[in-house]
């Protein structure tokens, strides 16, 4: 525990001065603005982390570790490690891959390139997160419902933007240096050549 509070107050130092981080249970947590979205692919955790240090922990579906081809690509699904910005939300019509509402928050690389990667739910999230793996994505993020609704309101009140970072395993200076470089990263506002979804 120790160890994760270290690595967590490593990336609200990033984005702020905070005294110290206080873990809080998800009913609880109150997005602030530059709130970050932490996820450890290696534990299969997701951290939601506001710049008072403030954080809470939710579980995570994550992408296979294996070769699949999909939509005319082959490739490892795994979920890559990055910085990323989610900077678009989008409505895809497929509503077992997506949930009920389909949407999708997809992932800029650095803040700067689109990709087919986001952040969504599933309809069968309840039963892939009471299962003993949690590799059954695409590559994608899954997530339940409310905790996407919790990311889109974070993306809304940061103006069209919210910081994710993907990492195996926690470290707290390798964090702070991904956060730090997506921190200036500006949403733009034009509109950024649609890409094809990679299923998840």
């Amino acid at each position: 525990m120790l160890h994760l509070l270290g690595a967590l107050f490593g990336i609200v130092l990033a984005t702020a001065t905070a005294p110290q981080t206080q873990a809080v249970p998800l009913s609880q947590w109150v997005p602030q603005t530059g709130a970050v979205f932490l996820v450890d692919t290696k534990d299969a955790l997701g951290y939601l982390i506001n710049t008072d240090g403030s954080f809470t922990a939710v579980p995570v579906i994550l992408g296979q570790n294996r070769n699949i081809h999909y939509l005319g690509r082959t490739y490892l699904a795994t979920t890559p490690e990055a910085s990323w910005v989610v900077k678009k939300v989008d409505t895809q019509s497929d509503r077992i891959m997506f949930g009920k509402d389909g949407t999708f928050l997809r992932l800029f690389k650095n803040g700067v390139s689109s990709t087919p990667y986001g952040i969504h739910t599933n309809a069968n999230i309840d039963n892939m997160l009471a299962s003993d793996s949690k590799y059954y994505s695409y590559g994608c993020i899954l997530v339940t419902k409310n905790v996407l609704d919790i990311l889109e309101k974070m993306y809304e009140a940061n103006d069209g933007s919210l910081r994710v970072v993907t990492m195996f395993g926690l470290d707290g200076e390798k964090m702070s240096r991904r956060v730090e470089g997506t921190a200036s990263v500006k949403p733009q506002t034009e509109n950024a050549s649609r890409m094809t979804t990679m299923k998840s």
